[in-house]
């Protein structure tokens, strides 16, 4: 098909750096563009690049400097889920277009299609419980779905998906954050530590929390849950960037410490 030569795909997930860009992107770029008879096809290429947000910063700039020498003949789609992540040169000169997480019953119906296509012993309760631990995430969801259709139907159960997923308890995040209701440090060194040695990821427990804090289960004043909400953020910014889990753990305790102890 000729539209194909038109177009180029790219997983900047796994090209991801400036070699990539330059190699692949920018000479596709620089193709000269010629007539077709064939009038329904635009005069111009199409690059996609697909999680873009994981290019480095380097390719970013040099991403930036081929769209501005190319824009003439090449478009370029720049799908990505952080677009705090993608550069300023670059965004302000994208149109943007925001798509939302897909509803319950769209999720549920396509997970059951597939279910179904495949001949799997799967019930509603699980469709169910993939769909909310997934969030919205159509891959995510089939991925698990995937996973799950490995293990006997017999031994399924929402506890075990939560194990696969990683899902912390609700009974865990509701006895944290209620140990960290005091001012002795040492108690709050425990629950860090008691957290720490359950084994579940310091990132899942800043998510959920997020969830808890949010959900009608949480009888915080607003004032309370708008601290912590946006505590949780700059924690999550710390780890994003690297900080150590067991250090940021204790440090989200001390924090939520101080907004639930002060009057």
């Amino acid at each position: 098909m000729e539209y194909r030569k038109r177009v180029l795909e790219l997983n900047a997930s796994d090209d991801r750096g400036i070699q990539a860009i330059r190699e692949k992107v920018k000479a596709f770029a620089q193709k000269i563009v010629t007539k077709l008879e064939t009038k329904s096809l635009a005069d111009f290429q199409i690059i996609i690049l697909d999680e873009a947000d994981l290019l480095t910063n380097d390719a970013q700039s040099a991403l930036r400097r081929i769209i501005e020498d190319n824009s003439s003949q090449t478009r370029f789609c720049i799908i990505c889920n952080y677009v705090s992540k993608i550069i300023d040169p670059i965004v302000s000169r994208c149109a943007k277009f925001r798509f939302n997480a897909l509803s319950e019953e769209s999720q549920i119906k396509h997970l059951n299609d597939i279910a179904r296509q495949e001949n799997m012993k799967i019930n509603s309760a699980i469709i169910n419980k993939i769909q909310k631990v997934s969030q919205g995430d159509l891959r995510k969801s089939i991925n698990l779905l995937q996973t799950l259709s490995k293990i006997n139907p017999s031994l399924l159960n929402e506890d075990l998906i939560d194990e696969i997923c990683g899902i912390i308890p609700e009974d865990v995040i509701i006895q944290f954050i209620t140990e960290c209701n005091t001012r002795d440090t040492k108690k709050l060194k425990k629950a860090v530590d008691d957290f720490i040695e359950s084994g579940h990821s310091i990132k899942a427990l800043v998510n959920q929390l997020g969830y808890y804090i949010n959900s009608d289960g949480c009888n915080l004043d607003e004032k309370k849950k708008f601290k912590l909400i946006y505590l949780l953020g700059d924690i999550e910014k710390d780890l994003i960037q690297g900080a150590t889990p067991d250090i940021s753990c204790l440090n989200l305790a001390s924090k939520i410490s101080d907004i639930l102890t002060k009057k």
